[in-house]
């Protein structure tokens, strides 16, 4: 039985000048410029055939829509096995992470509207991450440890 695990990061930073952040729910709270860039970091594992999918995004929460571009993207590209069901998407919960991404008016509404600019950068970002880490698979080693460790 092989196990395999390929991993990829990918800079996800997508700046709009002016526009409020995600997660602050406040319209004067806007984005000067970028402190930190923003990062999704993908894992990809396989074992006997099967495939599955972690990541992780510098974002506020993964939305329904950026979910839903990722996973018709990877359909679209050459990552197979990768589907809704093994494919995990999550999110850091940063509150500095653009808004504009849900196709929900409420979470859209502090930000200033949905934005296809953001919504396309995110998607694009955590996609590649996806196929960089599958492109990545190779045989690993698992092991177990156990230790003891003795009250004080």
């Amino acid at each position: 039985m092989t196990f395999c695990a390929g991993f990829a990061r990918i800079d996800i930073t997508v700046f709009e000048p002016g526009t409020p952040m995600q997660g602050w729910a406040m319209p004067h709270n806007l984005a000067l410029r970028v402190g930190t860039p923003l990062y999704v970091r993908a894992a990809v594992f396989e074992q006997d055939g099967r495939k599955f999918a972690y990541v992780c995004a510098d974002l506020n929460f993964i939305s329904w829509a950026v979910r839903h571009g990722v996973l018709a993207a990877l359909a679209r590209s050459g990552a197979r096995g990768l589907g809704p069901h093994d494919t995990m998407l999550t999110a850091t919960h940063t509150h500095s992470a653009p808004g504009g991404q849900s196709q929900y008016l409420m979470f859209n509404a502090a930000c200033l509207g949905f934005s296809p600019r953001v919504w396309s950068a995110v998607v694009d970002g955590i996609t590649r991450a996806i196929v960089a880490a599958d492109e990545a698979l190779e045989p690993v080693t698992l092991r177990l440890g156990h230790v003891e460790i003795s009250p004080a």
